[in-house]
């Protein structure tokens, strides 16, 4: 029988590469914060204008219009940056989690 412990000199060392090689699938810092605060927006504003509706069904428009205002100003970023996450997920081109804000700072 050979013995194959000997096969290799003990005096040559092995080659480490010193670069791992590129990821297969590019990792995304998705900002979660971001992203449920522009859910959290969209279903307020849907809200307050369910609410405003049924308001200015009973009393009229000179008591609901700060609600109407209210449900404008959570709407408009929310169906924005709702939007643009849905965008994103669906893998629509030139849309990249980098264009979302971030909440983190």
């Amino acid at each position: 029988m050979k013995d194959y412990s000997e096969t290799r000199p003990l005096n040559k060392k092995r080659v480490v590469r010193s670069q791992s090689p590129p990821p297969l699938r590019i990792r995304y810092n998705r900002p979660y914060k971001t992203i449920v605060l522009s859910f959290f927006l969209l279903s307020a504003g849907i809200l307050f204008t369910e609410q405003g509706i049924l308001q200015y069904q009973e009393k009229g428009l000179g008591e609901t219009y700060p609600i109407f205002i209210l449900a404008i100003m959570l709407l408009i970023p929310g169906v924005f940056y709702s939007g643009m996450f849905l965008l994103i997920v669906l893998g629509i081109g030139g849309f990249t989690y980098d264009m979302l804000p971030s909440v983190n700072n």
